[in-house]
């Protein structure tokens, strides 16, 4: 099949944008970091007191889908909401914040950012059962100014209800029947308000009034959309709405989605969308009515540079066939974008360059993004990557060797790594097939079936590309790790391979001279390597490598030189059993000590505690940053993914 390589770029990447990148989406603790995860900062105060926590904790963060200098945050115990706006890089208050005497189940910024959607339920409970003749099955509503937080309507829903083969009555039993669980509201004034109770999505439709109840004749307002089966897990009533506020979509299952057009003030045009691929993360593009769909795995895709499939739909086309709708929607009519070939990307990769993003993507069919760069090629290959802060792009692939290329070298069967460094293939100057192009081979065991690149950087300091690779064996689970520098001054070039074979193997840790692996070998024994990188005047070699006992476990203590040219890496193990916390605390001080036991966690057992100059970051296996620190301060991080 004959490939093509893209290359998209977006605007120049905000504090916003530069805060959201660093931020797990499961945790509560914020912070904000450099685009090189440098240090964290203090978030909600500039008066320097570096003897307080760097971060802040809330129950949800939500950033304005216009001003990317404000964010939306709601308190832990889910009474507060507060305005926050970013100042280079800390996160200050507004001053502006409303507390609600009930625990706020959700908020959301809509209409562009310009009103708050909060919903509650009118009972308070504290944990605990409350008693039937104290309960009101009252959830209320509330949408209000972004900006004075004035209330602008106010409704009253039942927060549980009884239904029957699409009939709906008020549950009068605390705890029966089904309960409210997501809340969103559409049209260019509220007026179509959505509800999704456990087993059945619907909507009310109201008027401009300020105060509504709809518990009173709820059978009669709410107009249901559908409904599934009480042993259906495969459906889902995820709901999303464009930020202005026209358009919802609605999946009924993982490949069939409903979008309403609510720009009338009514729900009365649907459009049915059949046949979705990988629909299980989409999004409206901000402040557009084009869908973007892709897996739930596209954020996954960033340390392995996995194949995915990504689609994006414009729902503003003149040749989209709405319908009329009458009633609860099924799943027969036709679709516009059944017949449409959906665009394929083989694989991606993302980079920053002078703090804008770019997304280098090779596609093999359909129509794509708007292109800065696009190049049809002339051979097939397995991965495009990107380093941040350079403009080389590169395209790993495997061939045989024709013997042209290997002439006085030893005449046996083997293959070879191609790596092709298109060097101004960024430039949109630049006319396709003039681009410079640098072509790189090494030589590698017949064995190897691919390589796949985990980890890719570029040392600015000598212009150097680093390359993290692992080769899968044919006809076998076990793979080789690589190690492939690229020097873009000298051309000097250079591959590592390490002799020995794992049957799992990730990066915990690269830095521009040294490099932490994790492994397990085919005894299934576990395996911490740390590897010295070609620095320009010795290749990459070892420099350490310890086999651990899983019960027993490992911590590491790792301090990075000041110059790494002329000193070496200071590693200390020390392997305690699980829970004995003194001889951490002997062996490294209370300091260092009670970072690594905080960290302790019995699905992993092995903790790295890296320290270089003023910076300190502690690691679990699988990447994930636990502590990070600097100059003294400390951050928590709750296994945030960097």
């Amino acid at each position: 099949t004959k490939q093509q390589v893209l290359f998209v770029s977006q605007d120049e990447q905000s504090d916003a944008t530069l805060l959201a990148s660093n931020l797990d989406a499961g945790a509560h603790n914020y912070g904000v970091a450099d685009d090189d995860n440098n240090m964290v900062k203090k978030i909600g105060s500039s008066d320097g007191d570096k003897r307080s926590s760097p971060t802040k904790s809330f129950r949800r963060l939500n950033f304005h889908p216009i001003n990317d200098k404000l964010i939306m945050t709601l308190s832990n115990d889910r009474s507060t909401i507060k305005i926050w706006k970013i100042e280079g890089h800390e996160i200050q208050s507004t001053k502006k914040e409303i507390s609600i005497n009930y625990k706020i189940k959700s908020c959301q910024l809509i209409g562009n950012g310009n009103k708050i959607l909060l919903w509650y339920r009118k009972y308070k409970n504290g944990g605990k059962r409350i008693r039937q003749e104290d309960w009101d099955n009252q959830c209320q509503i509330e949408i209000r100014d972004a900006g004075n937080f004035q209330c602008q309507k106010s409704i009253a829903v039942p927060c549980w209800i009884q239904e029957d083969n699409y009939q709906v009555t008020v549950s009068t039993i605390y705890g029966s029947g089904q309960s409210l669980q997501a809340v969103q509201s559409g049209g260019p004034h509220d007026t179509v308000l959505f509800l999704s109770y456990k087993y059945i999505v619907g909507f009310v439709q109201l008027k401009d009034d300020m105060t509504v109840n709809v518990i009173h004749d709820f059978e009669k307002y709410f107009k249901p959309l559908r409904r599934t089966r009480h042993d259906d897990t495969s459906s889902t009533f995820r709901m999303m709405i464009s930020d202005d506020q026209l358009l919802m979509k609605m999946h009924v299952n993982k490949s069939n989605a409903w979008v309403f057009n609510l720009a009338s003030g009514n729900l009365d045009m649907a459009l049915f969308m059949r046949n979705l691929a990988h629909s299980d993360h989409d999004l409206f593009i901000p402040g557009s009515h084009e869908l973007l769909i892709g897996p739930a795995g596209v954020a996954e895709c960033r340390p392995g540079f996995e194949h995915c499939q990504l689609c994006r739909y414009n729902l503003d086309d003149e040749n989209l066939k709405w319908h009329r709708w009458n009633g609860p929607p099924t799943t027969n009519q036709s679709s516009y974008f059944r017949s449409h070939r959906q665009t394929e990307h083989s694989q991606f990769n993302i980079a920053y360059i002078n703090n804008v993003p770019f997304v280098a993507q090779m596609i093999y069919q359909g129509e794509t993004f708007d292109k800065i760069s696009y190049y049809n090629l002339d051979q097939e290959y397995a991965q495009c990557v990107v380093c941040n802060g350079a403009r080389s792009v590169f395209l790993f692939g495997k061939c045989n060797c024709n013997f042209i290329d290997c002439q006085g070298k030893e005449l046996v069967i083997h293959d070879h790594i191609m790596i092709d460094e298109y060097i101004d293939i960024l430039d949109d100057q630049v006319v396709p097939g003039n681009e410079k192009v640098i072509r790189h081979r090494f030589r590698i065991p017949n064995k190897t079936k691919f390589i796949k690149v985990d980890m890719a950087k570029f040392r600015k300091v000598d212009e150097t590309f680093i390359f993290v690779a692992k080769g899968k064996l044919v006809e076998s689970p076990l793979t080789q790790i690589m190690v492939i520098t690229l020097n873009a001054n000298s051309g000097a070039e250079h591959i590592f391979i390490d002799e020995n074979l794992y049957k799992l193997f990730r990066c915990v840790y690269c830095d521009d001279y040294y490099l932490i692996t994790r492994q397990k070998n085919e005894y299934y024994a576990h395996i911490i390597t740390f590897y010295k990188l070609d620095n320009g005047i010795t290749p990459t070699t070892y420099a350490y490598t310890m086999e651990y006992d899983e019960d027993d476990g490992l911590c590491c203590k790792v301090i990075l030189p000041s110059d790494p040219l002329t000193s070496d890496i200071d590693i200390q193990c020390i392997y305690p059993e699980f829970g004995d916390n003194l001889e951490i605390l002997q062996e490294w001080g209370e300091k260092d000590g009670n970072i690594l036991l905080n960290c302790l966690d019995i699905m992993y057992n092995a903790y790295i505690l890296i320290q270089n100059g003023d910076y300190l970051a502690a690691f679990d296996p699988n990447r994930s940053v636990l502590w990070r620190g600097y100059n003294g301060t400390l951050a928590d991080l709750n296994r945030g993914m960097f």
